[in-house]
């Protein structure tokens, strides 16, 4: 008998201290994670879908930023679209069941669910697909533009350095004019007298 009443004492602390695991306050959590088609747990309630009927959204994962707006945490969520994903900083339906009643400030862990139903915005979703495909088309223009340029440069050169030479020009001597036939007159009659003195 005593050992069968140990046994069941040791039963009752261990389902207290897996209850006491269980019970939390929801801004003590870290993150949160929903997924369509999946149940989120209960206690005192039937279990409710992780992500309400009519949410545009398989996934959601959500992280605490530690603060708080009136009381309700705020969160920072990721919402998984097939387009890609989509990131949303604020407040959220995100409903829990209460542990020991329905305004109880501590929460059944596993039992939240959310509520979202948000525009998806082509425009403001990039996925990586859509980036991968920007790098490669910058890259190809980069490369053409290059390749081009260096097929003008090379064109440009080699038809300066291939031009045929400019034909050379001879000049011919210019007629002496009058003035010059003068002066040369006057030079050999120069000349002449000196050598006359010099006799």
């Amino acid at each position: 008998m005593r050992l069968a009443g140990a046994v069941c004492a040791l039963l009752a602390l261990a389902m207290l201290a897996h209850a006491d695991d269980r019970r939390v306050l929801l801004r003590d959590i870290p993150a949160l994670h929903f997924a369509a088609g999946k149940m989120s747990t209960s206690f005192r309630h039937p279990a409710r879908p992780q992500m309400a009927p009519g949410s545009n959204f398989t996934a959601v994962a959500c992280a605490n930023t530690w603060d708080t707006i009136d009381g309700e945490v705020v969160w920072t969520c990721h919402f998984s679209h097939p387009d890609g994903v989509l990131t949303r900083k604020g407040r959220f339906n995100i409903a829990c069941e209460g542990y020991d009643h329905d305004a109880d400030p501590y929460i059944l862990a596993g039992s939240c669910g959310i509520a979202c139903h948000l525009p998806v915005e082509r425009a403001r979703i990039f996925t990586l697909t859509d980036e991968l495909i920007f790098i490669t088309i910058s890259i190809c223009l980069i490369v053409f533009v290059n390749a081009f340029f260096s097929c003008c440069c090379t064109y440009i050169h080699g038809t300066r350095d291939h031009r045929a030479p400019a034909p050379s020009v001879d000049v011919a001597p210019a007629s002496p004019t009058e003035a010059d036939l003068r002066r040369k007159w006057l030079r050999d009659v120069v000349r002449r007298h000196r050598a006359r003195r010099l006799k």
